[in-house]
């Protein structure tokens, strides 16, 4: 991260406090501060000065300008909506397009769990 020329955060928060995990009791919050996936560095990092992803998709600020640049997007906060979003539009362009193939939903159901 550190090493990146362009780099934008999710929101402005150093913390991944906002990240949870699910047990058998409920939900539970992680550590205030991981030792890895690439936490470990965050305290060199400066949050406020960081664009967050709104201002970029939104023009305020510039993105890459080169393919030389090294980008950065620390998704310190998200349930990845936007992959779900990013998969409809492109199912829903290959049906008008005439695409792909429908394939069984039983490919990806189980009945038996290990």
């Amino acid at each position: 991260m550190a090493k990146a020329d362009r780099a934008v955060t999710h929101i402005k928060d150093s913390s991944p406090l906002h990240c949870v995990i699910e047990d058998m009791d409920g939900m539970e919050a992680l550590p205030s501060r991981y030792t890895a996936q690439g936490w470990a560095d965050i305290d060199k990092l400066d949050f406020a000065a960081m664009p967050e992803l709104t201002d970029l998709i939104s023009g305020r600020v510039v993105g890459r300008e080169s393919t030389d640049e090294i980008t950065c997007f620390i998704n310190n906060f998200g349930l990845g909506y936007q992959f779900a979003a990013v998969g409809w539009l492109a199912l829903e362009k290959a049906k008008t397009a005439g695409l792909g193939h429908e394939l069984p939903t039983d490919w990806f159901t189980e009945t038996v769990h290990p």
